[in-house]
């Protein structure tokens, strides 16, 4: 990615943003902790750099109606300890968390960890924003209210932007009571076994925060109160689906190792290249096939990880050089494409950018979307070319 490291402003400040977003004339790139920098395509021009490293404080905090507000610098790891001097969270739990990870960086990104089956993504968590256009324009939109629907919701429209619109300064957030139990189902099976278990979940009396498929097994975690968390997996225990092996209840710091285990999964390490990919929750197994096809074809070793109430997959590349891995993805997204589902590259080993489209086709709203970016950011200034359509 092609920056210009001479031109980083560290604002402290809303009005320091407004200041750095005026002084160079030229393509702007925003960052937070870091963490998500190799996401989509990297920028076309070399772009001068505006950081929320020095935006870290909360601007207000109020528990007894569960809002709190904060500059978009914030780690999230220092929010969730501030929240917990009053059991509270932000029901959020994606990777990248010790590595820094902002409230801004994963408002920009949309990253979610597995307990988006319950709580859904920052889109879900977030309903407030402030924001500096290109210009300088500064844009406030919700507040603290969590039903304030009225008017366009740009702090949702932000999330998953990586940018590419505004620079997010402040967020308001919904958190939520720290849950006092956590229990874990571990169940071996394959793809389609798992499918049929997140069906039955679906249509039962139980309300799992987390059902993740890997390698060969169906993680189901509930949290809540002590009772709700043990009747819920004893009732789990009796609708498992036939084929599943016996099932094993994980706790304590066992379960917390297995989760963040799954969590870092989801954004691979350095040198495997990581798609995500989405489809209607019955298509899973179909496809796992292909996604195992498409290895064996390419001649790469993948493992597939999925949140299967949801549809949502993620394939980790192992081997094989930058060709092999973007035939991988062309296969899979192929596939993916006759079942009326996507995937786009996350992470890229080393040469793999060059040789695919990250993004893939445009989607139906690209036109849209590109309207949006006209009218938000008519110069094309901000991270130009980074998100799906050159946008």
């Amino acid at each position: 990615m092609s920056t210009d490291t001479s031109m980083t402003h560290r604002p402290s400040d809303l009005a320091g943003v407004r200041d750095a977003m005026l002084a160079p004339a030229g393509p702007l790139l925003f960052t937070g902790g870091g963490t998500k920098l190799d996401w989509g395509t990297p920028p076309s021009d070399s772009a001068a750099v505006i950081s929320s490293a020095a935006m870290t404080g909360v601007l207000a905090y109020n528990h007894a109606d569960g809002t709190v507000a904060v500059q978009a610098g914030m780690p999230l790891s220092a929010l969730q300890s501030t929240l917990a001097e009053h059991d509270q969270w932000l029901a959020i739990d994606p990777p990248h968390v010790a590595d820094g990870a902002t409230i801004g960086g994963l408002l920009a990104s949309g990253d979610a960890g597995p307990r988006r089956v319950a709580y859904g993504t920052m889109r879900d968590l977030v309903i407030g924003a402030t924001y500096v256009l290109a210009d300088g324009a500064v844009g406030r939109t919700g507040g603290f209210v969590i039903k304030n629907v009225a008017g366009y919701d740009m702090a949702k429209l932000l999330c998953g932007s990586l940018g590419t619109l505004a620079f997010v300064a402040e967020v308001v957030l919904r958190v939520h009571p720290r849950p006092e139990a956590s229990a874990t189902l571990r169940v071996p099976c394959d793809a389609a076994t798992a499918t049929a278990t997140a069906v039955a979940l679906g249509a039962a009396p139980v309300e799992p925060v987390a059902a993740e498929w890997d390698d060969g097994h169906l993680w189901i975690r509930y949290t809540g109160h002590t009772d709700a968390v043990d009747g819920q997996v004893e009732q789990t225990v009796g609708l498992l689906a036939d084929g599943s092996g016996d099932p094993a209840r994980l706790d304590g710091d066992e379960e917390r190792r297995a989760w963040d285990g799954l969590t870092a999964g989801l954004a691979g390490t350095p040198g495997q290249t990581v798609v995500r990919a989405a489809c209607l929750p019955t298509r899973v197994p179909d496809a796992a096939r292909a996604c195992a096809e498409a290895a064996e074809r390419s001649g790469v070793d993948v493992r597939l990880q999925a949140t299967v109430v949801l549809g949502v997959m993620t394939a980790r590349i192992f081997d094989g050089d930058a060709a092999a891995h973007a035939a991988f993805v062309d296969a899979w997204r192929g596939a993916l494409g006759g079942m009326g589902g996507h995937a786009v590259v996350r992470r890229t080993a080393e040469g793999v950018a060059e040789v695919v489209d990250v993004w893939g086709p445009p989607p139906s709203g690209i036109d849209l979307m590109r309207r949006v970016k006209q009218q938000l950011d008519p110069d094309g200034r901000c991270a130009p070319g980074r998100f799906v359509g050159g946008i």
